[in-house]
């Protein structure tokens, strides 16, 4: 064989082993690195030889797989870790919604918790992509619940006004799950079972698909209950999405609890406060430094200020230097002495003698210390003057028991005196001294019994149902001035009377009207008296009547002028108020004046005074002829 021949079949051969046994593997190697390169962990070299190619083969199959180890190693450690950051953000924007809600609902008033409650359904309803969120509210003793609070979403149609006063044993599983504290999470409403069939029935008439409920609860006991629901589509909640439904809850029975609270205290203290208001007391609270807490409106009212404006102030801020040592004087003994004081004192206000009873006690604390004084006083002025009165009419009634005993003894002899005198009139001749001794006898015992007819008619009056009848105005002042006149004379008072018995009749009870006008004569003697305590030209109690027509009614009119101290013009319109007098403490009820007005207007007329203080009384009375 030719050498060239033999050189070329060599070459031939070395090229196939070159191609079979090492070329061709290492192709394979380089297109699996590629593929390796390209993301293929899958790819392995396949070479059977084992020569070192083959072992080259068995290490790059290793060195994939140790690859493809540890890509799926990375590749779980980021997916794990994109998994822990996407928790770690949806638990940031789970505690930002929280702190919002919780933020919203601190500063809220009773009166906008259930907007509160409302706005924060809507944003976690959004939050957590749902339909329908609501919450319901135990009533009737836990028998009942109602959809107190509802938003839904765009589309969704609301249910909150057909779900008021549901029963709750209409759906036992529920209930049963709810006072458990437990949550009812329905991922698939169709999948509900047979015994929870009433709740399964009335999340289909709402269309809704999936829901969660979680119970509202306060202390130990459930008071109602938060759910979600989900119309459009199936959901399932996390433990995430139900532990933010669980705290949400808790906010808004913490607020539902709050506005409760503040609900029963309102409604509380208006009870207290129309108690304290509607009281005539003044009623006072101040604190262990003698500052005002609070007060009611009638002390409020005295001190010319509201109420609500005298918290932190002090009796110097309200009362003279002397005035308020002495309050704060009596506070600090209370509180020193820890115990109840009453307090009866005499005041002058706007001119008048005023009696006020105080009581105060010490306020004490849960742990028995003093901490404040509670004050309520109130005015006995008029109290004092009924009780006055009230003796006055038991003295008066024991003057007319007396007044009837006396006449029955005085009015017999005068009887015979008088007899006796007219015998001897008859029988003197006439312009005989004899017959004038006879005249002064019978003119002195009739004024004598007229006297003992005057005072027993006005010590014992009538009844005020008694009848009227008619009667001259003349007749009335003659009555009055058999029991006034002496006084009038005794103090120098000259009396100016103009009183025609021509007058017509008016329709009146005689004792009623007398007493009206003793009262009038009284109080000008009085201010006569007091303006000129001594004889003067002016001290004069004129008593003019007259008939007039008013409002085409004919009338009497009755006047009464004096030229006395007056009336004060700023007092002027309370004189006829009862137990108001001009008079100092002593010298009057402050009734008289009342009761003649009450008893004028009785009788259809008016009484009317106009004076000017230090010049003169006008008061003048109308009475109708009936």
């Amino acid at each position: 064989i030719p050498l060239g021949a033999i050189i070329i079949s060599g070459g031939v051969s070395i090229s196939i082993f070159l191609t079979r046994y090492l070329i061709s593997p290492l192709q394979q190697m380089a297109n699996i690195t590629l593929d390796i390169a390209k993301g293929d962990l899958t790819r392995t070299v396949n070479v059977q030889s084992q020569d070192e190619m083959g072992q080259l083969s068995v290490n790059f199959n290793k060195m994939t797989r140790a690859l493809k180890k540890s890509y799926d190693d990375l590749k779980q450690e980021i997916s794990e870790r994109r998994r822990a950051e996407e928790l770690l953000a949806f638990r940031v924007k789970i505690e930002a919604l929280i702190a919002a809600v919780s933020t919203n609902f601190i500063n809220l008033l009773s009166s906008e918790v259930d907007a509160g409650i409302n706005r924060a359904l809507k944003q976690i309803g959004e939050f957590s992509d749902v339909d329908r969120s609501y919450v319901f509210l135990y009533s009737d003793g836990g028998k009942r619940m109602d959809n107190t609070h509802e938003w839904c979403a765009k589309g969704i149609q609301p249910q909150k006004e057909n779900l008021k006063g549901v029963f709750v044993e209409q759906f036992p599983w529920g209930i049963e799950k709810l006072k458990r504290f437990e949550t009812i999470h329905v991922p698939r409403v169709n999948d509900l079972p047979d015994y929870a069939s009433a709740e399964r029935e009335l999340q289909q008439s709402q269309s809704v698909q999936s829901c969660v409920v979680v119970p509202m609860i306060y202390g130990s006991s459930l008071v109602g209950l938060l759910g979600f629901d989900s119309v459009r589509g199936e959901k399932t909640w996390t433990n995430e999405d139900i532990g933010l439904l669980k705290i949400v809850a808790e906010i808004f029975v913490n607020a539902l609890e709050h506005k409760r609270m503040e609900e029963v205290l309102r409604i509380s203290e208006g009870k207290y406060r129309m108690l304290l208001e509607n009281l005539p007391q003044r009623i006072f609270y101040k604190d262990e430094n003698l500052r005002y807490v609070s007060c009611n409106e009638n002390y409020a009212r005295d001190l010319k200020i509201h109420a609500d404006e005298i918290q932190g102030k002090t009796d110097y801020d309200f009362y003279p230097e002397v005035l308020a040592e002495k309050y704060r004087s009596d506070d600090k003994r209370i509180m020193r002495l820890k115990k109840t004081e009453e307090i009866e004192e005499k005041y002058i206000n706007n001119g008048q003698e005023l009696t006020v009873h105080t009581v105060k006690t010490p306020i004490r604390d849960e742990k028995g210390s003093v901490i404040g004084v509670l004050g309520i006083f109130w005015d006995i002025t008029e109290k004092i003057a009924l009780q006055t009165e009230a003796i006055r009419s038991r003295h008066l009634a024991s003057v007319g028991e007396l007044a009837a005993g006396v006449a029955h003894e005085i009015n017999n002899p005068i009887t015979g005196i008088i007899n006796c005198a007219q015998i001897l009139v008859n029988k003197s001749a006439k312009g005989t001294r004899e017959e004038d001794i006879g005249h002064r006898i019978v003119k002195e015992g009739t004024r004598i019994a007229d006297i003992v007819k005057s005072l027993l008619s006005f010590a014992r009056p009538g009844d005020r149902k008694e009848q009227k009848v008619a009667v001259h105005v003349s007749e009335i002042i003659s009555d009055t001035l058999v029991l006034m006149g002496s006084q009038l004379k005794k103090d120098n008072i000259e009396l100016a009377l103009h009183i025609s018995h021509k007058l017509p009749k008016i329709r009146a009870h005689h004792q009623q009207i007398q007493q009206v006008f003793l009262n009038l004569i009284s109080n000008a003697r009085y201010a006569l008296n007091s303006k000129y305590p001594e004889s003067h030209e002016n001290k004069i109690l004129e008593i003019r009547g007259e008939a007039v027509t008013i409002d085409n009614c004919p009338c009497v009119k009755v006047t009464f002028h004096d030229k006395g101290t007056g009336i004060p013009a700023d007092i002027l319109d309370k004189v006829m108020n009862p137990f108001f007098s001009t008079k100092p403490r002593g010298k009057g009820t402050g009734l008289g004046l009342s009761i003649s007005h009450s008893i004028v207007s009785d009788h259809g007329g008016k009484l009317l005074i106009d004076s000017v203080e230090n010049e003169f009384t006008n008061v003048t009375v109308v009475l109708p002829l009936g």
